[in-house]
């Protein structure tokens, strides 16, 4: 068996663990609409965690990092169950126990060099946490806090009854997200696939294979371009990059980050072609076409994020399922009764950053990273009302650009280049890790992102936002109806 995902690693020119990973989901895809068709819950359960074992146990062989997960599943429903700590505390306990868990595993892995083409555990773990944290959060919504206390995703999302543990294990073992997400909330593993239907709504396989082809597409560019267009070329100080003219490296950049991506691309669409088959994705039957749609797995959109016109938009767009469980499992909670504000901004990014490591890359990319989106939200309130007489007016899009004015369209555009160009930069150490390939990256990109948020940052203090008003558009007041004839 070692044999052939070695041969197959080859012909791909992957790594070999890469290729065991692109095996499995491949095998998630074919496996998965055989779930829906299961009669019984106990079924679907019982498939999930049979699969999974497979996976983790019969392709990757990651034997001790398996105890791991089991483990940390163990503790969270004991804890749950139990309400260790107390009502108001368990949901916290559960979230800094699993996630300092899962923080031993990522510091074995940097204290060990484990090689990044090496799988192990860490990868699993963090899709695990978010599937235990958020049970934790929809237990203590459904089974402590009153309705009038819960917003709608917590009303909808609320757990009212301890499962049994079967239930619990196939929930976190849900076999198409269990390797790279995405993370899922209980109600949708355990209820009713597609309710208010009886049957499986028409369109999953097209959607599935709308995935797959643009899983496909990412993987060649990735495989294709990666070689050249490497972020790890700006951290090496013997690159014949590092003597190029600034705006040949300036547009490196952009093609760099855009490669980076591709690979994100590819596996979260092969992933979530898995969902859609499996009907995990279904999210009800759109209120125009009504044709049945299969998002709610989704964890990238290719298309909003390339062309995201602000922060917000980009990040919604992206890794959506694990921003979603920030959003609801760590920037709601933190503030609590009060309007979030920046101490939740940088609590969830550097939760985030926890989540994903413990190398300084990580660190410096959210760093950096929260401060332009607070920047971001300073510069949209303040200039887009010059701009947009109704500043909640939606941005351009293909089909809508005609409705705007010719300032409006360069406003947009501009939006959209300084995002996912901010965007490029702020991930250099992300890709580099290191702390010194992450400051050499950024020193090689003269720290241009870091001097206009600091710039930004420092006009906004002065009474930038102020002084904009003034040329602020009025909004016209509502014309009197003409009085009947």
């Amino acid at each position: 068996m070692e044999r052939f995902f070695e041969a197959t690693g080859a012909t791909l020119g992957l790594p070999t663990d890469y290729a065991k990973l692109a095996i499995a989901l491949l095998l998630s895809f074919v496996l998965s609409p055989v779930l829906p068709h299961l009669p019984a819950p106990w079924m679907r359960h019982c498939m999930n965690v049979s699969v999974s074992a497979f996976f983790l146990l019969g392709i990757l062989r990651l034997y001790g990092g398996v105890l791991h997960l089991v483990m940390a599943c163990l503790l969270t429903y004991t804890i749950v169950k139990f309400r260790i700590g107390g009502p108001k505390y368990m949901p916290w306990i559960v979230l800094i126990g699993t996630m300092s868990h899962m923080l031993y595993t990522h510091c074995v892995r940097e204290f060990g060099h484990v090689p990044i083409t090496t799988m192990e555990i860490s990868s699993m773990q963090m899709v695990l946490v978010m599937n235990l944290t958020s049970f934790a959060w929809n237990c203590y919504d459904g089974q402590v806090r009153t309705d009038k206390n819960l917003d709608d995703v917590q009303v909808r999302d609320r757990v009212m009854a301890m499962p049994s543990l079967l239930e619990f294990f196939g929930y976190c073992f849900y076999f198409p997200g269990v390797l790279v997400g995405p993370s899922t909330r209980f109600p949708w593993a355990n209820g009713v696939l597609y309710a208010p239907h009886q049957g499986v709504p028409s369109g999953r396989w097209r959607d599935a294979f709308k995935e797959l082809i643009t899983a496909g597409l990412a993987l060649v560019l990735m495989t294709s371009l990666s070689s050249y267009y490497d972020f790890e070329r700006l951290a090496n100080v013997a690159d014949e990059l590092q003597t190029s003219p600034f705006w040949y490296r300036l547009v490196f950049l952009q093609i760099a980050g855009l490669v980076a991506r591709f690979r994100f691309y590819g596996v979260w669409s092969l992933s979530n072609a898995g969902c859609i088959l499996s009907g995990l994705a279904y999210n009800g039957m759109h209120p125009v076409t009504k044709r049945a749609t299969w998002t709610r797995c989704k964890n990238v959109y290719v298309t909003r994020i390339e062309f995201s016109h602000n922060w917000k938009e980009l990040l919604d767009a992206w890794n959506s399922n694990t921003n979603i469980w920030l959003r609801e499992c760590v920037y709601k909670r933190l503030a609590g009764p009060h309007k979030p504000g920046f101490g939740s901004v940088f609590g969830t990014f550097l939760t985030s950053a926890i989540w994903h490591g413990i190398a300084p890359g990580y660190y410096l990319s959210f760093l950096l990273a929260a401060m332009c989106q607070w920047l971001a939200r300073l510069l949209r309130k303040s200039v887009r009302p010059i701009f947009f007489e109704n500043a909640r007016m939606p941005d351009p899009t293909l089909r809508t650009w005609k409705q705007y004015t010719v300032s409006q369209l360069l406003y947009s555009i501009v939006s959209i280049v300084l995002t996912i160009s901010s965007v490029n930069y702020v991930v250099i150490p992300f890709f580099t890790l290191s702390l010194r390939g992450s400051l050499q990256g950024y020193q090689t990109m003269a720290w241009h992102y870091h001097v206009i948020v600091a710039l930004g940052f420092l006009v906004f203090q002065l009474g930038l936002g102020r002084a904009l008003q003034r040329w602020h558009k009025a909004p016209r007041a509502p014309t009197a109806a003409a009085p009947p004839s």
